[in-house]
Parts: structure tokens; C-alpha cells; sequence
């Protein structure tokens, strides 16, 4: 069976998040891989990794994704969900929950930013971050009010 990339999926480390929500918004893109880009490798601090797996997804789409270094077919690891992780200085990172398999799987080696959201940032459930998404909710309702 032949598969067809109907979506693109790649976005550069640290580049403006753009898969599921405007650019406006300035949301940070990290850990969306494919196999016709290079990425870092290197050890994550396993700390690091199980914070990453109890934060709640933030945004599940319709569909899944297959790691593209497994091979791609239906055996392959699969996710449709995202994870957003807020900083302490509210930046917000939107990453693919593929991210967990691509760091232990993969060696992938996410930028020291991110990595500092993880450790010192606030996650999805958290009231603080709930607050900052709320405010970029709003600023999205706001962008689409000029556009129509």
C-alpha cells in the first residue's frame, strides 16, 4: 500500500507554529520531523521525557500521523494529538506528542528552550497556562472577526 503526504508536517525547530493555528498567534513550532530534514541528537534528561508524557494534549486532529523513521506504514508509531507547553515567559511551543517517540526512539534532541519550557513552563491543565490560551483564544477570535 502506497501512502500519500496529504499535510505537510515538517516545520523548522523554533519556527512560527502554523499547522493548526494562525501565525499571528506566534506560537513557537518544535518537534515536527520528516525524513527529508535533519534534526540534533543527543540525550533528554528523563525528567525531562516523563513531564512530556503526563502533560494532557492540547489539540487532537482528525486522523494520525505516522513516524516517518519506522517505516510509515501501519505499524509504525502514530499519533493525532499535540502538545502545547508554556514557558515561564509565556511563550507558547506547539509540539506533536510524536515528540516522546522521537526523543527516545529517535535520539531527536529538542531545542534548550523548549526543553526549559518542559522543566520550568507550565503544561496544558495548568491554570496559569489555561490563562495564557485563553488570551491567545481570544486574539484568534479577534483575527478572524477582521478577516470576514
Amino acid at each position: 500500500m502506497k501512502f500519500i503526504k496529504l499535510f505537510e508536517t515538517y516545520f523548522e525547530d523554533l519556527s512560527i507554529y502554523s499547522y493548526s493555528m494562525p501565525k499571528e498567534l506566534g506560537m513557537k513550532s518544535v518537534g515536527w520531523l520528516d525524513k527529508d530534514h535533519t534534526f540534533e541528537t543527543g540525550d533528554v534528561d528523563s525528567d525531562i521525557i516523563d513531564k512530556l508524557e503526563s502533560m494532557e494534549s492540547s489539540v487532537q486532529h482528525m486522523g494520525h500521523h505516522n513516524c516517518p523513521f519506522c517505516g510509515g506504514g501501519f505499524d509504525s508509531a502514530r499519533s493525532s494529538n499535540e502538545i502545547w507547553v508554556v514557558s515561564k515567559e509565556g511563550k507558547i511551543y506547539a509540539c506533536p506528542r510524536m515528540i516522546i517517540h522521537y526523543i527516545r526512539d529517535h535520539k531527536y534532541l529538542p531545542p534548550q528552550e523548549f526543553l526549559d519550557a518542559v522543566k520550568y513552563g507550565y503544561d496544558f491543565k495548568d491554570p496559569i497556562s489555561r490563562e495564557l490560551t485563553k488570551n491567545m483564544m481570544d486574539k484568534l477570535r479577534e483575527l478572524r472577526k477582521r478577516k470576514y
